[in-house]
């Protein structure tokens, strides 16, 4: 992947001598300020009155929802919102392990929304479920959801960090990504066509109001590293990006009636607002101000190493 106005994915692998290792080499490694960063900033009063303005209304509305939300009630269309936020969650999957493997800093961006989106689930599964179901929940999101987010997690780290010198992709990481999309597929298909259209939802209350909590950081934490032009603005727009989205497709996806006619009304604000986290995510990730750094820095290439070839 090029600096601005070179191209993208411009990737490309040799062989490391003496060492049998493969290597990606990302093309475009800056050192230095980061000209997309620098953008950012001079718009940064525009993209702080966005975001730290909606966390401003995004606080009392937390407590109104906390003193008037129901504890339980009931979740609709269960088939449409699993079947969807699952075929997201491969999509994503896939896009990290794609991304990871050719080198591109887009994988910090995929990476941490796959990952913020199993996290997503795992949370709307357990909190919500009751009895046995509680406990199926909970051993999918321990043995399946959070591990896969780990995966995706660690991904993304290795792209987090423009001084980070000589680290290594584990070997691992993109064929174990592969397999786990591949097996979520299948267990997506066997848990949707068992879960029924219409099932009782409990803790609503913990549930909408923990989300709303965590988009609030999110909130805070972009406005935060735009001021301060901090490469972590690329992961936290992700976050906060994934966030909206999920509160949007819940709010509206699980619902009926003047419910959900409230939920499109807030999705009108939500989305958009999603949809300028991952804007300026990308903005900032747009020039290499996301990317490993070569142990040579005089080279000015960062390398990624592979599997022993």
């Amino acid at each position: 992947m090029g600096a601005a106005g070179s191209g993208e994915g411009a990737a490309t692998e040799d062989r490391a001598p003496g060492d049998g290792t493969t290597t990606a080499r990302v093309r475009g490694a800056r050192s230095g300020p980061s000209p997309a960063l620098d953008r950012l900033a001079r718009s940064r009063r525009l993209v702080l009155a966005v975001f730290w303005g909606a966390a401003v209304l995004l606080a009392p509305w937390i407590v109104l929802l906390f003193g008037q939300q129901a504890k339980d009630g009931l979740a609709h269309h269960l088939h449409v919102v699993w079947f969807g936020i699952s075929a997201i969650t491969v999509l994503g999957m896939v896009v990290v392990a794609e991304r990871s493997r050719s080198g591109s800093r887009d994988t910090v961006i995929a990476g941490v929304a796959t990952a913020t989106l199993l996290c997503v689930t795992a949370w709307f599964n357990t909190v919500t479920a009751a009895g046995d179901r509680f406990v199926e929940a909970l051993i999918f999101a321990v043995l399946v959801q959070l591990p896969i987010a780990a995966l995706c997690v660690l991904a993304a780290r290795y792209f987090a960090h423009p001084r980070r010198a000589g680290s290594r992709i584990p070997v691992f990481l993109v064929p174990s990504l592969v397999v786990a999309a591949v097996a979520f597929v299948g267990i997506a298909v066997v848990l949707g066509r068992a879960a029924p259209s219409v099932q009782a939802a409990s803790h609503l209350r913990l549930v909408w109001t923990g989300l709303d909590i965590f988009e609030l950081i999110g909130l805070v934490a972009v406005g935060w590293c735009v001021w301060h032009r901090l490469p972590s603005v690329a992961p936290a727009g992700a976050f906060t990006g994934t966030l909206l989205f999920c509160d949007a497709w819940f709010n509206v996806m699980a619902t009926t009636g003047s419910i959900r006619l409230a939920g499109l009304v807030m999705a009108g604000a939500e989305l958009p607002l999603a949809a300028l986290s991952f804007a300026v995510a990308r903005t900032a990730s747009a020039d290499g101000s996301v990317a490993l750094r070569a142990p040579d820095e005089r080279a000015g290439t960062p390398e990624i190493r592979g599997a022993p070839g």
